[in-house]
């Protein structure tokens, strides 16, 4: 997967491979290494199933369950979406992985940081009494990750993410276990195949001790890190878009070495366009090649007793606490947010890796290396449809005409009220729904009560 820094040492010829996350790797490993680190079986990796989880939450893998294959869909109007959802679903895909509208879907990014923690607390909070099945939070390391953060800072910063949500319900009287059997993860995957594997291991792992020692978890399946490992769509190149396809199969691959409950494969033409149905089906069969003909399913974690991958794992383990010690230093995920704190280590890290790939210090096949000068390739573009937009203008405003203006007008009043008052603002805004009120009105009332979040300059 091609994305570790090579370096040539002058002295012996020997090329230096330093992986994003900053660790070097050495030509070879032993018993000498894990010697070095101390490594011990039980407190290190355990059993499948078994805490710390570094091998996997279930004692099976994937011999007892295949992981879930989705595809990240959503455009147009909900019809067509509908549309594309059946046509994966006919061809084998097992889950759906929603992209809604991006005002829906940014609109934790709307409010003060310390609001919009409190909204997600009373979501969790709503869940746990009203919704017992439902996960009601799903934290992201992806968009983290995509914004240009190492895989090291991608997990450091999504477990203090965690913390911040797991403190906000804890507040409120729930029990750890109730609140963390209600966390999910979204996690991304692109660049060097053994830094990805290492980096869920060590996720997994410090989640684990997270959970038990920091909050006093007692049910270990409280403690399973579960989630989505999804193929990164910032590892895609426009050119040579076809080397997408090679690039996604290894994705996947690292995704089910490293224990993957569920993988969203990106289709190797989204560094374009929306993906073709075509291309979304390529994704879904890499998934089930993987499974079916290639062997993923055939054992748990096929790379555990590696030398290498338990010396990564380890490195990697300590990489992701010297991150997560940044922002604990300046008080947690909610004050490095709100200061811009980690937007900093974010974007210093992300000019690291333009510059880096300028130089040729990580390597892009067909954008710094094996470079050809062809023409534009072609790609079948999904084309915008303009009569989408009034169509859902009309849609909206046919809605506000039919419903119950005194109702809609009413229970805005009553979300109004309870958020003023920090009463939980979630059973009031299923009223809303009801009533029609619009993601805009709700989201205006919000706005009325807490403002808005002034990004702070990071630099």
């Amino acid at each position: 997967m091609g994305v570790a820094r090579y370096k040539r040492n002058e002295k012996d010829g020997i090329e230096e491979v330093i992986l994003q996350s900053g660790i070097n790797v050495k030509p070879r490993y032993g018993p000498e290494d894990l010697e070095e680190i101390e490594f011990e079986y039980a407190e290190d990796l355990g059993d499948p199933g078994e805490y710390p989880f570094t091998r996997g939450i279930h004692p099976q893998g994937y011999r007892s369950r295949a992981w879930t294959t989705r595809q990240y869909s959503g455009f147009g109007t909900p019809e067509e979406t509908n549309e594309r959802f059946k046509l994966l679903i006919s061809h084998g895909q097992t889950g759906l992985n929603v992209a809604f509208d991006l005002p829906t879907q940014m609109g934790s990014w709307i409010y003060p940081v310390e609001d919009a923690v409190r909204l997600i607390g009373d979501t969790i909070e709503y869940s746990i009494i009203t919704l017992p099945r439902c996960n009601p939070v799903s934290v992201c390391g992806y968009h983290i990750r995509e914004s240009g953060a190492s895989p090291s800072q991608e997990i450091a910063f999504a477990l203090e993410i965690a913390n911040s949500y797991i403190d906000e319900a804890i507040s409120r009287g729930l029990s750890i276990d109730d609140v963390a059997r209600r966390i999910t993860f979204n996690f991304n995957i692109f660049g060097n195949l053994w830094e990805q594997v290492a980096k869920f291991r060590a996720a997994r792992k410090l989640w684990a001790e997270n959970l038990k020692e920091k909050y006093g978890a007692e049910n270990p399946k409280s403690m399973h890190l579960r989630g989505l490992f999804g193929g990164g769509g910032f590892g895609l190149t426009k050119a040579q878009p076809e080397n997408n396809i090679i690039r996604s199969a290894y994705y996947a691959l690292g995704a089910a070495l490293a224990g993957a409950q569920t993988t969203a494969l990106c289709s190797f033409d989204e560094a374009f366009t929306i993906p073709t149905p075509r291309a979304a089906l390529l994704s879904l069969r890499t998934c089930e090649l993987l499974m079916d003909e290639i062997g993923l399913r055939d054992t748990v974690d096929p790379l555990a007793g590696s030398y290498f991958i338990e010396t990564l794992t380890i490195q990697m383990e300590e990489k992701i606490q010297q991150e997560r010690k940044k922002i604990q230093d300046v008080g947690g995920m909610i004050n490095a947010v709100s200061s811009g704190f980690v937007q900093k280590l974010v974007a210093q890290q992300a000019y690291r890796w333009e510059k880096g790939l300028k130089a040729g210090e990580y390597i892009k096949i067909g954008v710094n290396k094996y470079v050809d000068d062809q023409d534009e390739p072609e790609v079948d573009l999904h084309e915008y449809d303009s009569s989408t937009q009034e169509k859902q203008i009309q849609n909206l405003k046919q809605v506000k005409a039919e419903r119950n203006d005194s109702e809609d007008t009413s229970t805005l009043t009553e979300l109004e009220r309870v958020s003023r008052d920090s009463e939980n603002v979630m059973p009031v805004l299923v009223e809303c729904c009801k009533a029609y009120a619009t993601v805009g009105e709700m989201a205006d009332v919000f706005r009325n009560v807490f403002g808005e979040f002034k990004e702070p300059s990071i630099f």
